[in-house]
């Protein structure tokens, strides 16, 4: 079954930012939207680093190997 958790907060992140760096931008601050974008993918990596750790965990539990934390 498919976890559609990471997809919402990817999806909402990415929403949040971009009326964040339009709010920037219109304020007359448009260099300071490139820190926001900066930001914004270190979030997204956070989030798939997340799920891939998730997922490697799995994938050594279906194989029998013991993964701890």
């Amino acid at each position: 079954m498919i976890n559609y958790v990471p997809f919402a907060q990817m999806a909402a992140v990415g929403l949040t930012a971009h009326i964040i760096e339009r709010k920037v931008e219109r304020a007359g601050h448009g260099g300071r939207v490139l820190y926001i974008r900066i930001i914004t993918y270190v979030i997204y990596a956070g989030i798939t680093m997340y799920q891939w750790r998730d997922l490697f965990r799995y994938a050594g539990r279906l194989l029998g190997v013991h993964v701890s934390l």
